[in-house]
């Protein structure tokens, strides 16, 4: 991988916004937009160093704020999708002084009033994103004694605590409290944080930020409090008219100390330098920075891109439930977990290459508005990109390319504002596919403009699920595959020179294919960067290395060329390799189980089906996505033999559920099994052909019917001489399997049964037996 520059947290970034401008006319408003993406972007979607072993940066996720708010300023106003701060709370009436009298905040929040508990009236701070019905809580460390590390919250909400009954088991974390330690809440289509009843708090983290505006997130109230490194701060007084602030350390090497900060604000960090210092290292040099703000008399806490962090505790006049979004960090105690949509894991290996070329990202939601106005949310994206001759191309597209597709969407975003919510899908989906097609070509031209190494290239496989619509984009030899009911669907097709229909474009244009080699030297067809093997726009201009002339090398076009044997400009009539990315569409229903986005390095070594079947054992057998995933990739380097960088991300949770299964006696992990949380299946009863499969799995193991008053329907559907009858304590119909008095699996059904239901279900079962040794009856 290409070294650092400025390293800096991987998943925050800043959101893109316009200049008057951009009404004016369609050439202004892209050069805007263009210049918004490609120089206003900060760098803390820093490059992933070479080797990285770091878990958290591993388990969490990107979110890519796209918000336009202020299309009347004159100037660039940065605004984040994600609504920060106070403004998240759900708030009382006489707790909402961070609100408006109009009952909107400063950035357009609305205030929906609900009924609380104890019978007083709270208001639920409100955005236009899309509604939530399930999140994902993943853990961003975790240790051999963390059994589960990603917990799964439905619109019923539950607890995070020590004990089994809670949704959020940690028992491994000796500072939580045994139940609801903390709560999540779900109201009005949304997710809540509440504090419970604990000693060790409940945090959230600040949003790091980088203008003005965003530095009054979070008004330091008296008696509020914050974690900083590992000390708590309380906030004892604030005097208005002396324009001071009093704190108390509570905690860390500096307890019991207090501290006066002044008009002039202060530090908090390691250096010196800092009002607050000292030697604790979880603290960066200059963390976090207390401020105050004239117009509103108050002093405000916000960090300063810490690598660790500042949290606020929800607490004191911060007691309230807090609205959460998509890469939220959360402190449970001394447990970091991770908002989420979806449950992934990635993993990356140098294997036997001298260098690390390969590079991922995976962004939850890319708040895309005219595709959540038309119910396509939330939109997430996931890419796989494999270097060659550089990790420049790779890093590049890594970095850039999510931010060019959000871009498109955008610049057209009035060809959607067109559409009806109910308009065909057909005419979305293509026009999805021209803003994929277009985003890639754009940051391709990029690339080679700006690179001071357009000569590196990069393969790219990437995925876009917006709602229930899945789009994989495929150049070069990275690879998608989707695992429907354990079978391996290929989503991508790779981009070589001796595919016919490559060979035959290639000498249309006057090329040739040998020894399966564009000219004998490129072993991809398509893909990213490559400028030796595409014509150049600019013959007689050089390439610059930097945005400054007087910056970086010169490259000239005949440098590029000369690395051919032949100059590509003479004899051929259009580009050797293109950056055109084929693209499958897939509806998703409720077969779908997981998806495996690779380089070519695991599938050198392994077929579709060969890494399907793996990741579904390692699933069962390891309970948990990222150590599957991780055992992927050493399995193909080191079992397989590959001798390439080997990069892979799995994702699961979009449609279908993953729940762990408990022993009923001891509540001991057993099994992983999958569950219908949220489409309802089609009207059928079970077929012959299953009824027959479920009597001779009878005679292994003893499956259960539950369900309450459903429980006649379904024996009459699948037979009393099937199942038998269970007291057993399950919130909605479904199927249980036991064997010698321990529950191994359970499957809830919202309707009647459908085949590939019952054959998923039972599938699970079979390779819970396998794993487990148990012996079957004969």
């Amino acid at each position: 991988m290409a070294e650092e520059a400025n390293p800096s947290n991987l998943f925050e970034c800043q959101a893109i916004s316009e200049s008057q401008s951009f009404k004016e006319n369609k050439q202004s408003d892209e050069k805007d937009i263009e210049n918004a993406i490609h120089s206003e972007m900060p760098s803390t979607l820093a490059k992933k160093t070479l080797g990285r072993e770091d878990f958290d940066q591993r388990r969490r996720s990107t979110v890519i704020p796209f918000d336009i708010s202020s299309f009347n300023s004159s100037r660039k106003a940065f605004t984040r999708a994600n609504t920060s701060g106070v403004n998240r709370f759900r708030n009382k009436d006489d707790a909402s002084e961070s609100l408006c009298a109009d009952g909107r905040s400063s950035n357009g929040v609305t205030k929906v009033q609900l009924q609380s508990s104890d019978g007083s009236t709270e208001h639920v701070s409100t955005d236009k994103g899309p509604p939530w019905k399930h999140l994902i809580l993943k853990m961003t460390a975790a240790t051999d004694e963390d059994l589960i590390t990603s917990f799964r919250f439905t619109d019923k909400g539950g607890g995070i605590g020590r004990d089994t009954e809670n949704i959020a088991s940690i028992p491994a974390d000796k500072s939580l409290a045994n139940r609801d330690h903390a709560l999540i809440l779900h109201r009005e289509d949304r997710f809540f944080l509440r504090n419970g009843n604990n000693q060790s708090g409940t945090y959230v983290r600040l949003t790091p930020c980088m203008m003005e505006e965003e530095k009054l997130q979070w008004p330091l109230l008296r008696d509020c409090s914050f974690r900083c490194g590992k000390s708590d701060f309380v906030v004892l007084s604030h005097d208005e008219n002396a324009q001071t602030l009093e704190l108390e350390a509570v905690s860390g090497k500096l307890a019991g100390a207090k501290f006066s900060i002044d008009c002039h604000g202060g530090g908090i960090g390691r250096s010196t330098e800092n009002v607050i210092h000292t030697g604790d290292g979880e603290l960066s040099r200059k963390h976090a920075k207390i401020i105050f703000d004239d117009p509103t008399a108050r002093f405000y806490l916000y960090d300063l891109e810490s690598t660790n962090g500042t949290y606020m505790r929800l607490c004191g006049p911060y007691d309230l439930p807090f609205r959460l979004e998509s890469g939220d960090d959360l402190l449970i105690s001394q447990t970091c977990l991770s908002v989420t949509h979806f449950d992934y894991g990635v993993h990356e290996n140098m294997g036997a290459r001298k260098y690390m070329e390969d590079t991922h990202t995976v962004i939850q939601d890319l708040h895309i508005e005219c595709l959540t106005e038309l119910g396509w949310h939330p939109q997430s994206y996931f890419g796989v990109f494999d270097g060659h001759g550089g990790v420049q191309a790779s890093s590049f597209m890594e970095e850039q390319l999510h931010v060019t597709i959000v871009g498109e969407f955008y610049r057209h975003r009035n060809v959607y504002e067109t559409k009806a919510p109910d308009a065909a899908s057909a005419v979305i989906s293509n026009l999805v596919k021209k803003q994929i097609v277009a985003a890639f070509e754009r940051t391709d031209k990029d690339f080679l403009k700006k690179s001071d190494r357009p000569q590196a290239g990069s393969t790219g496989t990437t995925v876009f699920i917006a709602g229930k619509r899945l789009f994989v984009a495929n150049v070069g030899d990275s690879r998608t595959i989707l695992s429907r009911s354990g079978e391996a669907v290929p989503l991508s097709n790779d981009h070589k020179p001796n595919r016919p229909d490559e060979a035959q474009r290639i000498r249309d244009i006057g090329g040739f294919v040998i020894h399966g080699r564009i000219m004998g030297e490129l072993a991809v067809s398509r893909a990213f960067g490559d400028a030796p093997f595409k014509i150049l726009d600019t013959p007689s201009e050089p390439l610059i290395a930097s945005g400054d002339a007087n910056i970086g090398s010169t490259l000239q076009k005949a440098d590029v060329d000369s690395q051919l044997t032949i100059n590509p400009s003479d004899i051929l009539k259009g580009p050797l390799v293109i950056c055109t990315p084929e693209i499958t569409e897939t509806h998703l229903t409720d077969e779908e189980e997981f998806l495996v986005l690779a380089s070519d390095g695991l599938f050198d070594v392994l077929a579709d089906q060969e890494v399907v079947d793996f990741v579904r054992a390692k699933l069962l057998q390891s309970r948990d996505v990222q150590r599957t995933t991780e055992a992927l990739v050493q399995h193909a380097i080191v079992h397989q033999r590959s001798t390439d960088n080997v990069t892979a991300i799995i994702c699961v949770q979009w449609i279908l559920g993953l729940f762990f299964v408990m022993n009923k006696q001891n509540s001991r992990i057993l099994a992983l099994f999958d569950v219908d949380g949220t489409l309802t299946p089609a009207r059928k009863t079970a077929t012959n052909e299953m009824r027959e499969r479920l009597r001779r799995l009878k005679s292994q193991i003893t499956i259960g019917v539950v369900g309450g008053s459903d429980l006649c329907k379904q024996k009459e559907q699948l037979g009393e001489d099937v199942v038998n009858e269970f007291d057993y304590s399950f919130s909605e119909n479904g199927l249980v399997a036991y064997h010698n008095g321990s529950l191994i699996g359970e499957k809830n059904l919202r309707d009647e049964y459908t085949d590939a239901q019952l054959n998923r279900f039972l599938d699970y079962v079979l390779m819970y037996i396998a794993s487990s040794q148990i012996p079957v009856k004969r």
